[in-house]
């Protein structure tokens, strides 16, 4: 009984942070396609809404740069452990390693009403509360 009463506490908390961040946002007219960038847990993100024509979904793709691929100069035996983990992930696209090293992982959300702050911001809270534990562990890998 005690959990049920806790996840409605945490509910409520991010119902009411929600509305304070939606009340913050001051350009009343969003346009797409919006770009927009942040830092969760020490890991930067990049992110961008896009509609779809003729469609009323609209479409979340945030980037996680989970860190630095090393370069063998930097530290061989890291980056082999790296690679072993890293590389059968990349194959099954669940993760980039771009062209600058860095490990990505890329997640997309559709979801609909209208475009406003407040449903962008929980769009985005919804995907990081389910990929959370998933971005903690990788980044915790790539650290060392």
């Amino acid at each position: 009984m005690t959990k049920n009463k806790k996840s409605g506490a945490s509910i409520y908390e991010l119902d009411r942070l929600l509305k304070k961040l939606a009340a913050e946002v001051t350009d009343e007219k969003l346009e797409l396609p919006a770009g927009f960038t942040f830092t969760w847990h020490n890991i930067p993100f990049a992110g961008q809404i896009i509609s779809f024509e003729g469609n009323d979904e609209l479409k979340l793709d945030l980037v996680a740069n989970l860190g630095h691929l090393t370069y063998s100069a930097e530290n061989l035996n890291h980056r082999k452990q790296l690679l072993s983990i890293f590389q059968p992930l990349v194959w099954k696209g669940e993760f980039v390693i771009n062209r600058h090293s860095q490990i990505q992982l890329i997640t997309q959300t559709s979801f609909s009403g209208e475009l406003s702050a407040r449903n962008i911001m929980t769009a985005i809270t919804f995907t990081l509360i389910d990929i959370q534990g998933r971005i903690r562990d990788i980044a915790a890998q790539i650290k060392g």
